[in-house]
């Protein structure tokens, strides 16, 4: 996670967040059994995720499919960039 979310990452270890891998592990902690078992197979509604005009794209977390639902709050909206063929977390 902490690939995928390098940029995310770096701009939050800046503003005084600590590491991804300290982070990331806290993150994962306050998210239920049940919805990371459902992240393991959920998808993404496209209808709902704003490309911009530099190729980004926001992905609210209401676009997520899962089994449960999840909200801004649980998965927070988030912005990713295609960098040197790969997706990555920027925001």
């Amino acid at each position: 996670m902490c690939v995928i979310g390098g940029p995310a990452a770096k701009k939050a270890e800046d503003e005084g967040f600590g590491k991804c891998r300290t982070t990331f592990a806290i993150t994962l902690s306050m998210i239920s059994d049940a919805q990371l078992k459902a992240l393991r197979t959920a998808t993404v509604d496209k209808s709902k995720v704003t490309r911009r005009a530099n190729g980004d794209v926001d992905i609210p977390a209401r676009a997520v499919v899962a089994d449960v639902r999840f909200t801004a709050h649980d998965l927070s909206d988030m912005t990713l960039s295609y960098r040197h063929g790969n997706w990555f977390i920027i925001d």
